[in-house]
């Protein structure tokens, strides 16, 4: 006999049972986001572990990266050994309730990937290590990598069982202020997105039992995912191989006699990870001093060129380059491209003729360059040195104002104003530490046109060559301040063809050329301070 479905009763059961099923789904389909700290990848230059870590985490989990957690480590005046308690302290100062503490490095010819799951105490509860072929992971190695690492950040997670342990809701994930003036706020990774439910196809075994030896396979550092169009056979081989080659191991560690497991991290940088060398902007602002000096190479003569004798003058100047990568990520390979920028112009300078003394001549004096270049530091370490290469188009001019002068009077002196393309090259290398540093700089000046002294009723044309070397020393007053001080030589030659109404007929002679070349320098000395980040 069936039930009397419209009954009160049968309806308040079924309501009933409705609210339980959903109350249950709720509670086993929304798992609640965790705020997670990833430390810096000890032994990786490109940061690219890092993001991956980062990226795995950031859909169920906050994710404290490793600059943020470096910022509140000096807000707690936490040292430079890095060991559980001190990590403790600081993720109690973010809420946080696990950190991953990785590491690359390199044992017996293959590369290890290792990472410790360390909990709330700062104690290693987890751990797991990757055989690589190479110091990279490719699209699909990524992909297992970061499923593996979920599912012992979870197991680690439901096995806290402190009821204090903050817990986030993915809804609504809790970003970090940072109240450190003397930095921009880094950016917290929030959890958004589905939960990840059951474990996708492919997902890699994860083994966490005491009583086995782990088994560790290698993962092949795979390369970019194959192009289109690639066979799908040969797609799912790969797959396979991928499933097979990331088969591995995390082993439960125990808090108390892991000592040499549970070493203190080495010293960090106090800037979070940023080195000098390393820098996504730099902006700097002083005074140069410029002498000039022009002379002619001629036969001796009454009517020969004089040229200009030049004194020093000050200068207003400013600088800078920014490699946008760099900003944040400063070990990325993308890091190494930047652009830069150099302006330097004399602020009031006057020129007189020998013809009329009295009258000043206003004359403008300036020199700027702009371009790209690349960047490449050596090695992990922070006093070692960086080598740059680029390429810009500048301009160099000295032109005088001859509109004051009476009719009949002039000035024996040729205008220049240099357009011109400048490969450049240097090596920068800290002086025992990475607050104090030399470069040693040079470029070629590839003349594309001088200015009035080419033009028929001056010097004509001419073969010119010209290049530069500067000297520059950087002394870090603070992390983020430095005094830089640089010494630079241009020299600009010319070889006159003899054509130029100055070369040819300065003695009323045209038959013969008075005047074969010139020589233009320029000496600058700078002093500036520059800011970083």
């Amino acid at each position: 006999m069936d039930p009397d479905t419209g009954s009160p009763l049968m309806r308040n059961l079924k309501l009933s049972m409705l609210a339980c099923a959903a109350l249950v789904v709720l509670a086993t389909g929304t798992a609640s986001a965790a705020r997670v700290v990833v430390l810096e990848v000890r032994g990786d230059d490109s940061s690219d572990f890092e993001d991956m870590l980062v990226e795995s985490l950031k859909a169920q989990h906050d994710v404290v990266e490793s600059r943020a957690f470096d910022r509140a480590a000096r807000r707690e005046g936490v040292g430079d050994e890095l060991d559980a308690s001190a990590i403790a302290k600081v993720a109690r100062s973010l809420d946080a309730v696990a950190v991953l503490d990785p590491m690359l490095a390199k044992r017996d010819g293959e590369w290890e990937f290792m990472i410790k799951v360390r909990g709330r105490d700062g104690k290693v509860k987890r751990k797991m290590k990757i055989e690589l072929d190479a110091p990279r992971l490719g699209a699909k190695g990524k992909k297992k990598v970061s499923k593996a690492v979920l599912e012992v950040l979870d197991e680690v997670l439901s096995k806290d069982k402190r009821s204090d342990a903050p817990r986030i809701s993915k809804d609504k994930p809790r970003a970090i202020e940072d109240e450190e003036a003397d930095d921009n706020p880094l950016p917290v990774a929030k959890g958004k997105g589905k939960s990840r439910g059951k474990a996708a196809k492919g997902t890699p075994k994860v083994s966490a039992r005491r009583d086995e030896a782990p088994v560790e396979r290698k993962a092949r550092g795979r390369g970019d995912d194959e192009a289109d169009g690639a066979d799908e056979t040969e797609e799912a081989e790969a797959d396979e191989a991928d499933e097979e080659d990331l088969d591995k191991v995390a082993e439960e560690a125990e808090d108390e006699d892991d000592d040499e497991e549970d070493r203190p991290r080495p010293k960090r940088s106090r800037s979070g990870a940023r080195e000098i060398r390393r820098a996504g902007i730099l902006v700097e602002a002083g005074s140069t001093v410029i002498t000039r000096k022009l002379t002619f190479t001629s036969r001796d003569f009454e009517q020969a060129p004089r040229g200009y004798p030049g004194s020093p003058v000050p200068t207003a100047h400013v600088a800078g380059e920014v490699f946008p990568v760099a900003i944040a990520k400063p070990k990325n390979i993308g890091a190494v491209l930047g652009f830069y920028g150099e302006y330097d112009k004399v602020m009031s300078l006057t020129t007189r003729t020998s013809q009329a003394m009295d009258i000043p001549l206003t004359t403008e004096q300036l020199r700027w360059t702009v371009g790209a270049k690349l960047r490449y530091s050596f090695g992990k370490a922070a006093n070692l040195p960086s080598i740059y290469a680029g390429f810009g188009y500048g301009r160099r001019a000295f032109i005088v104002d001859r509109s004051n002068l009476p009719d009949g009077v002039g000035l024996d002196l040729p205008d220049v104003d240099y357009r011109l393309y400048e490969p450049v090259v240097g090596l920068r290398f800290p002086v025992g530490t990475e607050r104090l540093a030399l470069t040693l700089g040079g470029r070629a000046l590839l003349m594309q046109k001088a200015g009035a002294i080419q033009y028929d009723n001056e010097y004509g044309a001419a073969k010119i060559t010209g290049a530069e070397g500067e000297a520059i020393i950087d002394a870090a007053i603070t992390r983020m301040v430095l005094l830089r001080l640089r010494g630079s030589y241009t020299q600009i030659g010319y070889a006159f063809v003899g054509n130029g109404a100055q070369t040819n007929n300065r003695d009323g002679d045209p038959d013969t050329q008075d005047v074969g070349g010139a020589k233009d320098v320029w000496i600058g000395a700078t002093a500036a301070l520059a800011v970083i980040y």
